[in-house]
């Protein structure tokens, strides 16, 4: 994941920050397709390095399937500028330290008494067998960086915004079309017009003989 630099801000000037882009992305609609665009660029935005969309789930972070269903506007738009503010279980960050004294960060994909696999920021694997670790702890700052949002215009911010808001669950047909009026004429008995008769209970008897 690309981290970029925040420039000596004062903490003043992070939050002036933040304040800015999450007001234009709330007060402006953004161009989803160009946020598609964004999301799967490397160079720019990056978030596919660590996010999938398509229920995989087989990135260091969550998978986005069906986001814009399960967070308003809002919520999205933090945890892009935020993402340490709250954390997806399943998704912290572990620090894991060897006998060697190198050190890994990564999310958990599997442990067992044997190894730990973690998933970098950058999507490789790493496999720690369980006699070389020396220490293990977990960390309350997410594997997504800060400040992803200072690549980038408020626009190109707002556009990547409007592709999470797009990426819901299909309507399924059934429940798109509920049985109007100009289907209901398709569904059981058809009757022509010169034999359609007022609704008595005479009627309903002669036409269901």
């Amino acid at each position: 994941m690309i981290v970029f630099a925040r420039g000596g801000e004062s903490p003043a000037d992070q939050a002036r920050q933040l304040r800015e882009y999450r007001d234009f992305a709330m007060s402006h609609d953004g161009n989803a397709a160009h946020g598609r665009e964004l999301f799967n660029d490397e160079q720019r935005a990056a978030c596919v390095k660590c996010h999938s969309v398509d229920g995989a789930s087989g990135k260091a972070g969550p998978d986005l399937f069906a986001v814009g269903d399960k967070f308003p506007r809002r919520e999205l738009i933090r945890a892009v500028l935020e993402p340490s503010a709250e954390i997806a279980i399943g998704y912290g960050t572990t620090i894991v330290e060897t006998k060697s004294d190198e050190e890994f960060q990564g999310v958990i994909k599997e442990s067992t008494a044997e190894a730990i696999d973690l998933i970098g920021a950058d999507g490789k694997h790493v496999r720690i067998a369980a006699q070389d670790i020396k220490a293990q702890r977990g960390s309350t700052v997410s594997l997504m960086p800060e400040g992803l949002q200072a690549g980038i215009s408020h626009e190109e911010f707002t556009d990547v915004i409007e592709y999470l808001v797009t990426l819901k669950q299909p309507v399924s047909a059934l429940a798109s079309n509920r049985g109007m009026p100009v289907d209901i004429s398709r569904v059981g008995h058809y009757l022509p017009p010169s034999s359609r008769l007022p609704i008595t209970a005479d009627n309903v008897s002669r036409y269901n003989s």
